[in-house]
């Protein structure tokens, strides 16, 4: 007979066809039965595995899931060890059946069961109903023990899943044996005991003693000393039992299943499968190492030391080694290379790298900001034909886009002084005196520089003829690149005069600097500066409206998954309707800025690509600057509404939210406020391409494809009247601009 130590029974329920045979036969025999017809009533499979040292018996019966064997199933929950309730993850209707399942088990079978809930299937990726993050949910409000997601077919956590219940019935049972045998160690040895009596005796010590008088009942002994037990929780200096359980952040991939969908719409099959791989290992990732760096940065920010002990200028920026280690993950994972790999084609490529920006944002630390200006100065040199015909320009492009964490730099963007902000043109008072052949001394103030800890940067400054004189306005302007450290590592005549103090964005050091002769190269023709830095400007934008964006899809998972721990007035937040309508209205904006962005990033891949037109390039031009403006706009609101989801803990520091809400105002600001960007859309419409005929031809492609589904009709409807109005609008405001008469919005009508 074989010796084990423990033998446990673990019972498989669910509907039919969900695969609980294939579950058990795959784990018991090895094998992925065929053609498996339906189990007819109750049959039972064994396997003994190990635990340690411990071999463990478990007996797994395997149950039919046709509603005229319920009752047959129903007695056998009574003495299980284990339930594991299974749903195939490619059947919404086997998952909506869940409830009725979970009723029974909590009517049959013991309170202390341990309960499983297993999605399987997984092979089944296109033909997918239930996304992971829905069975995940619904497992941590009805207080399953685990929560996996299984194939039988491909063996993808068959294993792990009854192993997992073998490790922990094993631990509980052993616990439960080393309380039985410490208490009959603690008992007098020959004597009987009168459980009664010694109740009453703890209970006479109690504070009830003064009440002792009374008979009493075993029922009213074990209330009084309930009640001393929950009197004495609070004496002393005790906080309570309570904790409220963080909401947990889950790979945000595998969470965000809209993100999936546009991916499989716009991506090749062979494509897809590659970047969806890539995400979810990253999403992974995410949640292990990055979002905990992100944290450590906002709580250790960088600080600037001018001068050293003995009065010597230094100007020392001091960073966090979780920052530095972040701009190191960033180049490991590929986030500014996956954009010019020239493998891939460009629709490819750009998804792929927006995508991966989009997951990476909220937990980067700000490490994203310098990475919109490495992407920018990229686009640049390689637009302005620089790449592989400029020494300098060369080495800095492989060196923006490298994947070695030790070898890559980053790149900033000098463009705001005293005077500037979004007049760049009217506002530089940074002049270039011409060393020698394309060398300059660039002499100035720069006012907002960010990600100061760069490699490289690109500026604007006038140039200085022979005579001592530059020109003024646009035309002045041209393009520089320079290295911000030299070889020794010393300041290329920088100085930096202060840091900062800014609302949010905190882990990024941003400062004041003194230009006082830095050696720069000029990369544009003389006074073409502002029509060189038009290249980054798409990129950058799209990069402004992902951390919108990103912001907003965080903090609506967190509100969602606390919805799920959180309970008020006996009822969890998920269960009441104002708060699940009011997540439902975040979500709504949500998804509409998130398909905006997908809609730049496509443009750009086109564009990109041996596919793109100048339709294309027209409507990028077009849709660019409207998704910035408006996530920009929309996230800090919508933001504000997600804090409010917590309530006073969203107000808490140590929660690490505010950082969210403060990190966003940033972005309707940085690239161009609303209103900057609201004329930028005006000079696109007013161009010399017919982009509004372009614009309107795209809304109706669109609305084309909705209209066949009839329950957009009215939804349709509505947007149409609003192109109608829209083009009205446009037709003046656009005609006002061309001909250079003022344009007047009435912004509380529009």
């Amino acid at each position: 007979m074989e010796d084990y130590k423990y033998l446990f029974k673990v019972v498989l329920v669910g509907n039919a066809g969900v695969g609980k045979t294939c579950l058990v036969r795959k784990f018991t025999q090895g094998i992925f039965p065929p053609g498996q017809s339906a189990t007819i009533g109750v049959d039972f499979m064994i396997k003994t595995v190990k635990v340690d040292d411990d071999k463990i018996k478990l007996q797994i019966w395997d149950t039919a899931g046709q509603e005229r064997f319920r009752s047959i199933t129903q007695s056998y929950y009574r003495s299980a060890h284990a339930i594991v309730l299974v749903y195939d993850v490619s059947s919404q209707p086997s998952f909506d059946c869940l409830p009725e399942w979970l009723a029974e088990i909590e009517s049959y079978a013991n309170r202390r069961v341990l309960k499983i809930l297993v999605g399987n299937k997984v092979d089944k990726g296109d033909d997918r109903e239930v996304p992971e993050r829905v069975g995940r949910d619904f497992s941590e409000v009805n207080n399953f023990d685990y929560f996996l997601e299984t194939s039988a077919l491909n063996s993808t956590n068959v294993d792990q899943l009854f192993e997992s219940v073998a490790t922990r019935l094993t631990k509980d049972m052993k616990a439960s044996d080393q309380k039985y045998k410490a208490y009959k160690a603690s008992q007098p040895s020959n004597q009987s005991i009168n459980l009664l009596d010694r109740a009453q005796q703890q209970t006479s010590k109690s504070l009830w003693s003064g009440v002792s008088t009374m008979r009493y009942s075993p029922i009213r002994t074990f209330i009084r000393m309930s009640s001393v037990g929950r009197a004495s929780l609070f004496a002393h200096a005790k906080t309570g039992g309570f904790a409220q359980p963080a909401p947990v952040l889950r790979n945000p991939y595998r969470d965000d299943p809209l993100l999936d969908r546009i991916l499989k719409r716009l991506l090749p099959r062979a494509d897809y499968d590659k970047v969806s791989h890539d995400l979810s290992k990253f999403g992974d990732r995410i949640v292990s190492e990055i979002d905990e760096l992100g944290r450590q940065a906002e709580l250790n920010q960088p600080r600037l030391e001018p001068y050293d002990a003995w009065g010597n200028r230094v100007d020392n920026l001091i960073v966090c080694k979780e920052w530095n280690r972040l701009k190191e993950i960033c180049a490991e994972e590929g986030l500014i290379s996956i954009g010019y790999d020239e493998k891939v084609d460009g629709l490819t490529r750009r998804l792929h790298q927006v995508a991966k920006l989009y997951l990476f944002s909220p937990s980067a630390g700000l490490s994203t900001c310098p990475m919109a200006m490495t992407d920018g100065c990229v686009k640049t040199l390689k637009t302005l034909g620089l790449y592989d015909n400029h020494r300098f320009s060369t080495e800095t492009v492989n060196r923006l886009v490298s994947r070695d964490g030790k070898k890559a730099w980053t790149s900033g963007q000098w463009m705001t002084e005293k005077k500037g902000g979004s007049d760049v043109a009217g506002g530089c008072d940074t002049y270039a005196v011409q060393e020698k052949e394309n060398f300059y001394r660039l002499y100035g103030y720069k006012w907002f520089s960010s990600a100061i800890d760069a490699d490289v940067a690109l500026t604007l400054a006038r140039v200085v003829d022979k005579q001592g004189n530059a020109a003024e306005g646009t035309r002045g302007l041209s393009l520089f690149l320079l290295r911000i450290k030299d070889d020794n590592g010393h300041l290329n005549g920088i100085q930096m005069i202060k840091l900062k103090n800014k609302l949010g964005t905190k882990q990024l050091p941003t400062a004041e600097l003194l230009l006082d002769g830095a050696q720069a190269e000029i990369v544009s023709d003389p006074g073409r500066g502002v029509a060189g830095i038009a290249n980054m400007l798409n990129i950058t934008r799209i990069h402004n409206s992902i951390a919108s964006v990103a912001g907003m899809r965080r903090i609506i998972s967190l509100a969602r998954d606390y919805s799920t721990r959180r309970t008020v007035f006996g009822r969890l937040q998920a269960d009441w309707p104002l708060h699940t309508a009011t997540l439902a209205k975040m979500e709504v904006e949500t998804r509409g800025c998130f398909l905006l962005i997908f809609e730049s990033a496509r443009l750009l891949g086109m564009t990109e690509s041996k596919q793109g037109t100048s339709e294309d390039s027209a409507l990028l031009r077009l849709v660019t600057p409207i998704v910035k403006l408006y996530a920009g706009k929309q996230c800090v609101p919508l933001i504000s509404e997600g804090i409010e989801c917590f309530g006073g803990q969203g107000y808490i520091e140590d929660t690490g939210l505010p950082s969210i809400l403060r990190d966003a105002q940033v972005t309707p600001i940085w690239e161009g406020t609303t209103n900057v960007l609201s004329l930028d859309v005006l000079r696109a419409f007013s161009g010399k391409e017919d982009v509004i005929s372009l614009f309107y031809k795209r809304i109706n492609e669109l609305l084309a494809n909705a209209g066949k589904v009839s329950e957009l009709k009215d939804v349709i409807a509505k947007v149409e009247n609003g192109l109608k109005q829209l083009q009205s609008q446009l037709g003046k405001a656009t005609q006002a601009a061309k001909s250079g008469s003022g344009v007047h919005v009435d912004a509380e009508k529009q």
